[in-house]
């Protein structure tokens, strides 16, 4: 449970992230207004700086000016709203999750694209692009540690976007001389490498590398990820293990992170949320 305590913390030191980031924009915004009021005024002659018949260029900039005021106003408001919840509320949300299951925590905020996980899992396109809001390494007594980022893929056609998969990817030290894949949609994307479907569930289906023999430990995880998907209920579920490791990712219907609302109750379901997630065991 978050404690009233807490959550006033964490709001109180985003409304004073929200105001010192603003106040270059604020200012701005105000200049571009001023300077297009001006304008406008000198319109009407009432300072008479500018001839007559030059008024409708005073029209166009100050038209121009006060929507650019305006323009930088929205842009930094709700920039600075996304940037300040994920950078002041959430490192200390996962802090307190480290520490409440007893794991050290190596916390980084919209970190550099994981090529690893991009180009060479074969869990999404290489064609989307990738955008980690963050990146949690949780290390135990026994020195065993898994990598969480919570991660969006996109595609872009033409003029339009397709989000892919929005959640968790979980890297595990797990690994395998042969490349297979549990997936709930889609068949595996990797540059070189051909999939054969070997088996399916109701929800998940195994993919392994063509030309390898599928094992009996193969089959277990499909029917042991078939139980996990039906107990957590996610909207897609992909696990890819190789020789690189085991990357797990799972998308939640409810996308808890994707708001910037910081009432209490709000911030609650958020810390349950990321909790249930990072502490997630899986059957391997």
């Amino acid at each position: 449970m978050l404690s009233h305590y807490k959550s006033e913390s964490w709001q109180s030191a985003l409304t004073t992230y929200h105001q010192n980031a603003f106040k270059p924009y604020k200012y701005i915004s105000i200049a571009l207004a001023l300077i297009a009021i001006i304008l406008l005024l000198e319109s009407f002659q009432i300072f008479q700086l500018i001839d007559a018949t030059h008024i409708w260029i005073l029209h166009i900039i100050s038209g121009l000016l006060m929507f650019g005021a305006i323009l930088t106003w929205l842009i930094a408001y709700f920039t600075i709203r996304y940037r300040g919840f994920h950078q002041v509320i959430v490192p200390d949300m996962l802090q307190a999750i480290s520490q409440k299951s007893q794991n050290s925590a190596d916390i980084k905020i919209f970190p550099k694209t994981d090529k690893t996980i991009h180009k060479d899992t074969g869990l999404f396109s290489r064609s989307a692009s990738t955008h980690h809001t963050f990146k949690v390494t949780l290390t135990d007594d026994s020195l065993e540690s898994r990598t969480i980022y919570y991660t969006k893929y996109v595609v872009s056609t033409g003029n339009s976007a397709h989000e892919l998969f929005k959640g968790f990817i979980y890297q595990l030290p797990n690994t395998s001389n042969t490349h297979y894949q549990i997936r709930s949609k889609q068949k595996p994307r990797l540059k070189g490498t051909r999939f054969q479907e070997i088996d399916s569930l109701e929800n998940l289906t195994l993919f392994v590398e063509q030309e390898h023999k599928t094992t009996p430990n193969m089959h277990k995880h499909l029917r042991d990820f078939e139980h996990f998907y039906l107990h957590l209920n996610p909207k897609h579920l992909y696990v890819s293990v190789s020789h690189l490791g085991t990357f797990i990712a799972v998308e939640p219907k409810h996308k808890a992170l994707s708001t910037t609302r910081v009432t209490h109750e709000n911030l609650q379901a958020v810390y349950k949320h990321v909790s249930d997630y990072i502490q997630l065991s899986f059957p391997l």
